[in-house]
């Protein structure tokens, strides 16, 4: 049994959503603020939740049948727009452990998620995902579009992104609202590290109470397990 399988086991929680509500904690309980902070942040962070969106507005099955969307540029564009969202919250926060942190953190994710797909695409499709990989960058992503035989030219779903798809943001787009008013009451009222360390410990222990209350079919549903 690898690492983040046995993490999962004793957390009980995917190690992706365990590590997003740490990073979040760790951004309320570290954060110093400031105009200039919140304007960075908060674009980069919104960067990052558009093509998590983006990601997210195709039908769920894509992996095992074609290719869509952001995946013609880069084949973890939710990966991505993941770390963009997170590294915005570490911009907001100026802090450069939690940006170290990030970056270690999404290194493992992206590991898991490249063993993930070895295991998925080894089917009778196999070799054209071979050629597929091939092609397209795992993180950063590419100016030339994949147009090969897995590409299909479906239509972004805003439905399927953000109200009807298992993987919605609109959930995300509700948290995030509050993680930034929280760092703009932070900055205004000049709070102290006490306060800070509060809200962001209380918000770890709110977070994973909650996710680990979803129920396992969720889970399963969502790719996560």
């Amino acid at each position: 049994m690898e690492f983040t399988e046995r993490f999962e086991k004793i957390v009980k929680l995917p190690l992706s959503w365990f590590y997003e509500i740490l990073i979040i904690a760790m951004g309320l309980a570290m954060a110093q603020p400031t105009v200039t902070s919140l304007i960075l942040g908060g674009s980069v962070a919104a960067t990052g939740l558009l093509i998590r969106s983006w990601s997210r507005g195709y039908p769920e099955e894509k992996n095992s049948k074609a290719i869509y969307g952001p995946y013609c540029f880069v084949k973890h564009p939710y990966h991505l727009g993941t770390f963009l969202l997170l590294l915005g919250l570490a911009f907001t926060s100026r802090s450069l452990s939690l940006i170290l942190f990030i970056l270690i953190g999404t290194a493992i994710i992206l590991r898991k998620a490249e063993q993930e797909d070895e295991k998925l695409h080894d089917h009778s499709q196999a070799t054209l995902f071979k050629e597929y990989r091939s092609l397209v960058p795992t993180f950063v992503p590419t100016l030339w579009p994949y147009r090969g035989k897995l590409w299909k030219d479906d239509r972004f779903s805003w439905s399927q992104a953000f109200v009807k798809g298992s993987r919605r943001e609109l959930e995300v787009i509700f948290l995030l609202g509050l993680v930034y008013i929280a760092f703009f009451i932070f900055y205004y009222l000049q709070a102290s590290y006490y306060i800070k360390g509060t809200v962001g410990g209380l918000t770890f222990l709110a977070g994973v109470l909650i996710l680990r209350q979803t129920p396992r079919q969720l889970k399963l549903k969502r790719g996560y397990l």
